[in-house]
This record gives structure tokens, C-alpha cells and sequence, in this order.
């Protein structure tokens, strides 16, 4: 008996509800759809669960699907294109995720200083520019202390964090804020 042959009477059990055609397609079919997902992809994550879905969707619309010759040919196909559906939502929701982000990225600006013309000996434009190159988390504490005068405790509720968690991200961007003040010192001396 052919491929042809052997692949035609499979898919006709597996339409009609043979789960054991089911099973048998599955482990045939899986690793390579696999291999071939993850190579278009370059997700483990997202290969596997675009192929459970794909496979729990056969399942479910077993009754309604094509009769198909070659079984191989029709899965990757029809894989292929629910993986690159799935590629492109992702890369929407990462653009999305990235917009929403910048727009609620929180930039320092000179004029909000409260402070005279040098903090820790260097111009207030200089800070701004070492305040904006923090890490998000840490420009987020900074924000709440001291443009909003909160407390520790209240920042830790805010950010949902504890208030060990809050006092270590302003003393790591304290520390950091330091470190860089004395290097651009010391470049300004060196000019």
C-alpha cells in the first residue's frame, strides 16, 4: 500500500472521530511541525503552544476539514499559517507593550528641580540627563519621593513592592547617581 494510500485511510478514521487516527497523526507529525515552527519562530514557548492549539483545533473541526492525499503536506501548510498568525499578534502586542511603555516612561526635566543651580556639585541639565538613564523601577521611586514627597511605605504599596524592596532601588540609584557625578567631575577637570 502506498503513502497516498495509507495517509488517505488514516485521515478518513482520524475525520470521523478515531482517536486512536488522532494519536497516531499526532506522533507522526508533532516533532517535525515542531522543528519547523521553532526554526520560523525562534520560541520553544510559543512553537509548543501554537501547536497544541493547532492540534486541539483539528480535533475539534475534524468533521468540517478537507479530505487531504497526504497528511505531512496539508499539516505544515495549515500549521504555518496559524503559526504566523501568532507571530504577528505577538509582534502587535510587543509593539503595543512597548508604546504603552514609552508612554508611561517617566522623564525628568530641569525646570522640575527644586534645587539651586548644582546638586552634588553638578549643573541641574547634567542631573536631569543621569536621572533619565536610570532603570525605569528606579526613576519610578525617585519619582514618588521626591517629586511627590511620599513615604517609603507608600511607594512600596504604589509599586506593589515591599518596603525593603523600595529602599534598596533608591539606594542603588543613589549609589549609581554617585558614582557617575564623580566621573563627570572628573571629565570636567580633565577638559
Amino acid at each position: 500500500m502506498s503513502k497516498d494510500a495509507i495517509d488517505i485511510i488514516l485521515w478518513t478514521r482520524f475525520k470521523n472521530g478515531d482517536k486512536n487516527a488522532f494519536e497516531t497523526i499526532f506522533k507522526i507529525h508533532y516533532t517535525s511541525l515542531f522543528f519547523y515552527g521553532y526554526k520560523i519562530s525562534n520560541s520553544k514557548t510559543l512553537t509548543e503552544d501554537t501547536l497544541q492549539d493547532f492540534f486541539t483545533y483539528l480535533y475539534e473541526k475534524r468533521e468540517s476539514l478537507d479530505q487531504v492525499v497526504n497528511i505531512h503536506s496539508y499539516l505544515i501548510v495549515s500549521y504555518r499559517r496559524r503559526l504566523f498568525k501568532a507571530l504577528n499578534k505577538r509582534n502587535k502586542d510587543i509593539k503595543k507593550m512597548e508604546k504603552v511603555k514609552k508612554q508611561n516612561q517617566i522623564l525628568f526635566y530641569e525646570q522640575e528641580l527644586q534645587t539651586d543651580q548644582y546638586t552634588f556639585g553638578t549643573k541641574n541639565s547634567q542631573l536631569v540627563i543621569l536621572l533619565n538613564q536610570l532603570p525605569e523601577r528606579q526613576k519610578e521611586a525617585i519619582f514618588l519621593k521626591y517629586y511627590n514627597g511620599l513615604t517609603v511605605k507608600e511607594i512600596a504599596s504604589i509599586m506593589d513592592i515591599s518596603y525593603q524592596s523600595v529602599s534598596n532601588t533608591l539606594q542603588k540609584a543613589f549609589s549609581w547617581l554617585r558614582k557617575k557625578v564623580d566621573h563627570q567631575k572628573l571629565l570636567h577637570i580633565l577638559k
